[in-house]
């Protein structure tokens, strides 16, 4: 059961206070896993959904949810308020949600797919109104909200608590010559390796958006791309070993679920 749930900054569903909220959920489907497809990509493509041998479709996501409030005004607002997040112009969003028994948030970022509709239910004591809205999530992972962080100096241990791949952001403190980092939990493709003369102050890898950064300038002419696949963590204990010269090694992730 979904006991709280938000689209960006706007609470849509609460059942944790003593009144129901304003925003309800009737119906929320498309949690389940995605269907995996058996197929290998080829290498350029094998990033973000695709993973190796298998690759999953996005996650079709569906909404229906009634409006409630005290007066017409206060009503209206909170109407426009769901016009404006569940708008069809391919702006992303973050749907978040929490389960009964559970403390953590999941997230996933999602775009609609279809138009909102709302209907208004006239003779009710209180301003009343339905709606129904389709959303998309590219990426059909499910992450915790919660920031996972971890330094270490040469090697380490490093858990994915949930049951998927993951990205990440690397950064490689004081970094000398090529860094790099290997994760050895994967058989093959599992290395990052830069090439660097060092100087800098920091060196940051986003590996969802393949982007590097060194002291917050964009810097692609740094990566190696000959011995360099921008992997994720595996669900479950990753154990990664740094390459080349840095004086520590920080990872930022999300738990991450299908």
């Amino acid at each position: 059961m979904i006991v709280e749930a938000y689209i960006d900054d706007l609470k849509i569903h609460d059942v944790t206070g003593a009144l129901p909220y304003k925003i309800a959920l009737a119906d929320f489907t498309g949690l389940n896993a995605p269907t995996p497809r058996s197929d290998r990509p080829s290498k350029a493509r094998r990033h973000g959904q695709y993973e190796l041998t298998s690759y999953y479709d996005g996650r079709a996501i569906s909404l229906e949810g009634r409006v409630m409030d005290t007066d017409m005004a206060a009503f209206w607002v909170t109407v426009d308020d769901i016009k404006e997040r569940f708008s069809l112009n391919g702006i992303n969003h973050v749907l978040k949600w929490r389960r009964t028994g559970s403390t953590i948030l999941h997230e996933c970022g999602v775009s609609v797919s279809s138009d909102l509709v709302i209907d208004i239910r006239p003779g009710f004591i209180r301003p009343f109104a339905t709606w129904n809205v389709d959303l998309i999530a590219a990426d059909p992972r499910v992450y915790d909200t919660i920031i996972q962080t971890q330094t270490f100096a040469t090697t380490a241990n490093v858990t994915n608590g949930g049951n998927f791949s993951t990205p990440l952001i690397i950064a490689f403190n004081a970094p000398g010559t090529n860094p790099g980092l290997r994760n050895d939990a994967l058989s093959v493709e599992n290395e990052i390796n830069l090439v660097y003369g060092g100087g800098g102050t920091v060196i940051v890898i986003d590996t969802a958006a393949r982007e590097i950064k060194l002291d917050g300038t964009s810097r692609p002419d740094l990566i190696n791309v000959l011995t360099t696949n921008f992997w994720s963590l595996a669900a479950g204990v990753n154990h990664l070993t740094k390459i080349g010269g840095a004086a520590s090694v920080t990872l930022n992730w999300q738990d991450a679920y299908v």
